[in-house]
């Protein structure tokens, strides 16, 4: 009976184990998808700025992201001066998330509106 106890509990901890290395794996995995929404937007607003177009900044977001190992759909968008990016990507776990979806924005500094408020400090 006491065998049968452990075995119980050694499963049940790996079961556990498992859950959790899945659920660090989804967390690196929307880490990585966020830092690549921030260089993304980072890149088009630096072109926007510079008197590129809105299309043309949002085509060296799209290039910043296809050069990403995992793929994700970008949308870009320019409002005001700003760029906004938006990256979805299918999660590596489906069960646990099925899908990641971040976002970014940037711009001339004082013009980034957070939170409802323009040129804050507050967090995002």
């Amino acid at each position: 009976m006491a065998s049968v106890m452990v075995a119980a509990a050694t499963l049940l901890a790996i079961v556990i184990s498992v859950f959790f290395m899945h659920v660090s794996v989804g967390a690196a995995q929307k880490a990585q998808l966020q830092n690549s929404a921030d260089l993304a937007a980072l890149g088009a607003a630096a072109k926007y700025v510079q008197g590129f177009s809105s299309s043309d900044s949002c085509a060296v977001a799209r290039y910043i992201v296809q050069q990403l190992p995992d793929s994700a759909q970008i949308e870009c968008m320019v409002r005001g001066e700003n760029i906004r990016v938006e990256l979805t990507a299918k999660g590596k776990f489906a069960w646990l998330v099925p899908t990641l979806t971040v976002r970014a924005v940037a711009g001339p500094a004082g013009s980034v509106e957070v939170n409802g408020k323009v040129g804050g400090t507050d967090q995002i």
